[in-house]
């Protein structure tokens, strides 16, 4: 899948180069990060998965491909992979997270300082042995975004649904995100968010389900096209079963770099739905 959708993008790339440079656009977010989970956390109880505290490495791609379509509206196409080294061989291993890739079509209208639009996409996660079966994603929402003298504001209101061999990830889950844009001095840029999501975990609603997502990154810009960041993910995920909420912690600190290319800008990362599912169904399990 991901060589397909590499291929993808460098077609349409040369396609739309030559006739409408203003017209398209292009952006590349390649990250490093290390992972660590918290084997539960304040207030939640270990259910088993990998069984244990652990540090990892990850590397998340994420690359996108916007075209202006006329009267304001610009179509975009996103794909989202993160890539997972293996857990410590003294912890489960088969129950860690292997990949989560995902695909998002995108439709936007901007209406003078505000752009509101809707998106859906399908995605799919694997781990490193428990499974033996295809396990997969899908979401869709609305989105917007307001230019602030400061910046911006911007949020997601949405839905999450997944499938998996042992009904394991997150289910029927609707969220929300916001978060804002801060310009700094010096070409610097802060950006945060904040989101919830609800749902099922087992196929049974009796399993409430919650995830708590933060993000905070800060951005340099080295030239038009190119820039440098650090942030960091937090994404608490548990559920209820009689009362005693069952989870984890899952925390990764990035560094990467950023690239844009074309005239056509394009529209911020959606929310982790990736990370969302994977960890639900395998780290926790």
């Amino acid at each position: 899948m991901k060589q397909a959708v590499f291929g993808l993008f460098a077609a349409a790339l040369g396609a739309a180069a030559p006739a409408m440079a203003q017209d398209y656009g292009f952006s590349g977010d390649f990250g490093l990060g290390y992972w660590h989970n918290a084997d539960g956390g304040p207030g939640l109880e270990s259910n088993g998965g990998i069984d244990g505290k652990d540090d990892r490495t990850t590397l998340r791609t994420r690359l996108s491909f916007a075209t202006a379509i006329g009267n304001g509206l610009t179509g975009q196409i996103d794909f989202t992979s993160n890539d997972y080294s293996s857990a410590d061989p003294s912890l489960d291993t088969d129950d860690a997270t292997s990949f989560s890739r995902d695909l998002a079509l995108r439709l936007r209208r901007d209406f003078g300082g505000f752009t509101a639009g809707a998106f859906l996409g399908y995605g799919d996660h694997n781990d490193f042995g428990d499974s033996d079966a295809a396990m997969y994603y899908t979401f869709a929402g609305i989105e917007a975004e307001r230019a602030m003298a400061f910046g911006s504001i911007f949020g997601e209101v949405g839905y999450l649904d997944s499938t998996d061999e042992y009904d394991e990830g997150t289910q029927r889950a609707p969220y929300v995100r916001a978060g804002l844009v801060y310009n700094l001095p010096n070409d610097f840029v802060m950006t945060g968010s904040v989101g919830y999501a609800g749902g099922r975990k087992y196929g049974d609603d009796q399993f409430s389900n919650t995830i708590l997502n933060a993000e905070i990154g800060l951005e340099r810009a080295i030239s038009d096209q190119l820039s440098v960041y650090g942030s960091y993910d937090y994404n608490r995920i548990s559920y209820d079963d009689a009362g005693d909420d069952f989870g984890d912690t899952i925390g990764t600190l990035y560094v990467g770099v950023k690239m844009t290319l074309g005239g056509t800008k394009t529209a911020r990362p959606l929310a982790p739905f990736g990370k969302w599912v994977s960890y639900n169904a395998n780290e926790i399990e």
